[in-house]
């Protein structure tokens, strides 16, 4: 799990420092300012656990374990997570900057899937990371604006500084991960599961 919040923290930090450099198109369905709060907070909540649930199962659990079966454990998070990355352009815009995000975003919840042999993990901190999305990130996307580096704001350094932070912990963490998970048994190679 703390591998899942560090990750996803960085994640969210990334998003938010990509708006300062370059466009990120952003969730055109993240206004709510015409509805009641109970309303947006259990859309929220449903839109995020079930968002999470779903891509987690069908993705992780079903197409991740089979491409497992014949081809080594880290290609196939790799192969998964290309193939799922584009999807997301249907609600996020088909951008290079956007492909690259969730193609990081789709490595991260696979390698735990991998180095885990669950989807538990992953499908709780991708509804904690989808609730910070829907809740603060995307609804404030139209108020960051791109400028050319060197011309941000002191928030832009703060920020960098915090995804820095969150990474590292990240990495670290999933480091110790994968070396417990290596003392409890191999990670799957591939055709010998």
């Amino acid at each position: 799990m703390l591998v899942g919040v560090l990750g996803v923290g960085a994640l969210v930090v990334l998003w938010v420092l990509l708006g300062h450099l370059v466009h990120v198109p952003g969730n055109p369905s993240a206004r709510y300012g015409s509805y009641p709060v109970v309303t947006v907070a259990c859309v929220i909540v449903m839109a995020s656990v079930v968002g999470a649930v779903a891509e987690e199962v069908g993705f992780r659990g079903y197409m991740l374990s089979r491409l497992e079966r014949a081809l080594p454990g880290w290609v196939a998070v790799i192969v998964a997570a290309l193939v799922i990355a584009p999807a997301h352009g249907v609600t996020q815009g088909f951008a290079a900057v956007t492909f690259g995000w969730y193609l990081l975003a789709d490595l991260l919840f696979g390698s735990l899937a991998l180095v885990t042999r669950s989807i538990l993990p992953g499908t709780a901190v991708h509804a904690l990371g989808l609730m910070a999305f829907f809740a603060v990130v995307w609804p404030s996307d139209h108020l960051r604006h791109a400028a050319p580096l060197g011309q941000q704001g002191w928030d832009f350094w703060v920020e960098l500084g915090l995804c820095v932070m969150l990474t590292g912990g990240a990495i670290a963490s999933f480091l110790r991960l994968v070396a417990s998970a290596r003392r409890a048994g191999p990670l799957p190679t591939g055709r010998e599961m």
